[in-house]
């Protein structure tokens, strides 16, 4: 929902009405609607998204930040991990080690080093 306010009441002063978003969603407009954004990724609590992916290590991303568009979030993993959740969900990470360059990685450059494939 939103809050209408009008700062000068007076008949002479047009079109300095304003509207405000209500929490959880962001928005402010000068004589007309806010255009309202709820930001579930910075949403903190136990259900929350973007709890529950910094939980688990992982980034939250919401594609739409309409009020109108609400658990589309998605959860990513962290590199060299790779995966996606489905929506509102962790993500199953993953790691081909033999793909992948990293400190913790060795398998593929240990296979290399001896001449042969990962």
């Amino acid at each position: 929902g939103q809050s209408c306010y009008d700062p000068d009441t007076n008949a002479e002063v047009v079109n300095d009405w304003t509207c405000s978003c209500h929490l959880p969603s962001e928005g402010y407009a000068i004589a007309k609607a806010a255009d309202c954004l709820i930001k579930e990724c910075l949403i903190s609590c136990p259900s929350c998204a973007g709890t529950t992916c910094s939980d688990q290590n992982q980034t939250c991303f919401d594609p739409d930040e309409s009020s109108l568009s609400l658990s589309d979030w998605l959860c990513s993993c962290p590199m060299p991990y790779m995966g996606m959740s489905s929506t509102s969900s962790i993500a199953r990470c993953s790691i081909d080690e033999c793909a992948v360059d990293c400190p913790t990685c060795d398998t593929g450059k240990l296979c290399e080093g001896a001449g042969q494939e990962c």
